[in-house]
């Protein structure tokens, strides 16, 4: 129940929370099921991708019982591995342009606080891969999914003020050219 009223406090933006798990020796925990949660949710998405997929390019799809067990346990590993391999790679960018800005705080601080504020990113991130996947249309979905992660950027913001003593500005600043860089790299690889 109190990992509830937690997720209920990350998401309305009160101030101060990242600090109150953190004394209450609740950060670590919080961000590990965050990022498990929405590992899971993302992967869900992937196999009901490859499933499509799957379907399309072959007639009988997942009628083998054991095929569809193996494809189900990858994918959900995989995305799992992959949520927390990605949060490392951004938490390490965010802590690294928030050095450049003076920011105080070590990188574990960093990973942990915006791991706990990754909650909007639940509904966000499962809308837009199921958009961008085919798996669902309409504009509802991508609309669903860009205001998730504008609520997602709202959290990992306050995340960073918490985490970075910084003021909202610097916050702001912080965080957009973190996306900044990263779409950069991805226009750059061609992934874009």
């Amino acid at each position: 129940m109190i990992y509830m009223q937690n997720i209920y406090q990350i998401l309305t933006l009160k101030k101060n929370i990242f600090h109150k798990l953190e004394k209450n020796r609740r950060l670590f925990s919080t961000a590990f099921l965050n990022l498990f949660i929405l590992g899971l949710l993302s992967g869900y998405v992937n196999v009901a991708n490859t499933r499509t997929l799957l379907e399309a390019e072959l007639s009988g799809g997942f009628e083998t019982p054991g095929l569809a067990i193996m494809v189900f346990g990858y994918l959900i590993f995989f995305s799992i591995s992959q949520i927390f391999l990605t949060h490392a790679g951004f938490s390490l960018l965010l802590w690294a342009m928030g050095m450049g800005l003076r920011g105080k705080a070590t990188f574990l601080s960093v990973y942990l606080h915006s791991g706990a504020a990754v909650p909007p990113l639940w509904l966000g991130l499962p809308m837009l891969l199921m958009y961008f996947g085919a798996v669902a249309t309409g504009q509802f979905i991508l609309y669903l999914g860009i205001l998730s992660m504008a609520w997602g950027f709202a959290t990992i913001t306050n995340s960073v003020m918490d985490s970075q003593n910084f003021s909202w500005r610097q916050s702001v600043a912080v965080l957009s050219i973190t996306i900044i860089f990263i779409i950069s790299f991805l226009i750059l690889w061609g992934k874009i």
